[in-house]
């Protein structure tokens, strides 16, 4: 294939009339050890790359029929066989293509329906897990209530009995300093009703005794 496109090269460069490896030169030899390559002066020289190899001028007549003989009889179609093969190719490509990408959407959509089953799996999990911790949650509410409403019952029992006996505690002390009040109030009587007796008796006595003098005293006048 390099050899076709180098005769093809060489076709253009005829009609541009320059070297295809040395743009600045002319064409001005036909290499016949190469397939009637075109070639300038530099090609030739010791250092080109035809140096040593049989040339023909450019003007040979049979040198350009020969290379376009060439071109229609080979590279012509060598050229027309590369492009079928190139169409082949690419619809080989294609449908290989197509069948990859018909695949890949396969694979796709199997991969989203399984990830969905898994979504729909992992949402009932969810919404079974939620309903079991709400009931637990109910259940412990229900016991906190039970035991909230236990304590409370109990306390206002408890204060009730501890009121209750606050006040009989407040009446017995209330009545032990009524009754000291009352028995203070009898000793207060008592000592003031002794004291009463004791000075009636003390006055009666003193009565009694200055009586006795005068009785005295008019019996000694008397005599």
């Amino acid at each position: 294939m390099t050899s076709n496109q180098n005769t093809i090269n060489n076709i253009d460069n005829i009609d541009n009339n320059k070297c295809a490896l040395h743009p600045n030169k002319d064409i001005i030899f036909f290499c016949l050890d190469c397939k009637l390559i075109p070639c300038c002066i530099q090609c030739t020289s010791s250092k080109g790359e035809h140096h040593g190899h049989k040339t023909d001028p450019l003007e040979s007549t049979s040198n350009i029929i020969s290379l376009m003989n060439n071109f229609k009889d080979d590279v012509y179609q060598k050229v027309i066989e590369r492009i079928e093969t190139n169409e082949t190719i690419l619809k080989q490509s294609n449908d290989k293509y197509n069948e990859i990408q018909s695949q890949f959407d396969i694979n796709n959509n199997s991969l989203k329906k399984e990830i969905k089953k898994i979504h729909d799996i992992i949402s009932i999990i969810e919404l079974d897990i939620n309903k079991q911790l709400e009931k637990t949650f109910e259940s412990n509410t229900l016991i906190n209530t039970i035991i909230t409403s236990s304590i409370n019952n109990d306390n206002e029992i408890l204060s009730t009995i501890i009121n209750n006996n606050n006040n009989n505690n407040n009446n017995n002390n209330n009545n032990n300093n009524n009754n000291n009040n009352n028995n203070n109030n009898n000793n207060n009587n008592n000592n003031n009703n002794n004291n009463n007796n004791n000075n009636n008796n003390n006055n009666n006595n003193n009565n009694n005794k200055n009586k006795n003098n005068n009785n005295n005293n008019n019996n000694n006048d008397e005599i």
